[in-house]
């Protein structure tokens, strides 16, 4: 064997060998970009969701119809979110299961506030002594 062959040889196995690790380094990033993408959503939907949840807390303190309704959008918005990532392909069944969890707090809410109540406030008939049990204290 002579040394050009040599010399030629050992510089295409080189040649595999970076491509190889390049290979590998770009499925890699592709990879990250991806599990970043997913996190950086994820945050979008769980900072919202827990706007939704403190605009409930405010309407259950004050009764004020706009932290309702903030609420009730917020996690609407919430819920469109992890649906949009669920249906991107994300098979992750935590995932799944959160926009479930979302759904039914957002049953819950407009459970816990019946409907006569938010009516009365959009009337703008509603002041305190209407939200009093018959025992004279608050609901919630």
């Amino acid at each position: 064997m002579r040394i050009g062959f040599r010399i030629a040889s050992g510089f295409t196995v080189t040649l595999l060998i970076a491509g190889g690790v390049g290979l590998i380094g770009y499925f890699g990033l592709t990879r990250y970009d991806r599990d970043i993408t997913l996190t950086l959503h994820l945050l979008d939907a769980v900072d919202t969701f827990r706007g939704a949840n403190a605009q409930a807390d405010l309407y259950a303190f004050s009764r004020e119809q706009q932290y309702f309704d903030q609420a009730i959008t917020g996690t609407q918005t919430t819920n469109e979110r992890l649906s949009r990532i669920v249906s991107s392909g994300e098979t992750d069944p935590a995932i799944a299961m959160m926009n479930e969890e979302v759904g039914s707090y957002q049953a819950k809410l407009e459970e816990r506030y019946p409907p006569i109540i938010r009516m009365a406030h959009r009337q703008g008939q509603t002041t305190s002594r209407h939200l009093r049990d018959s025992d004279g204290k608050l609901p919630g």
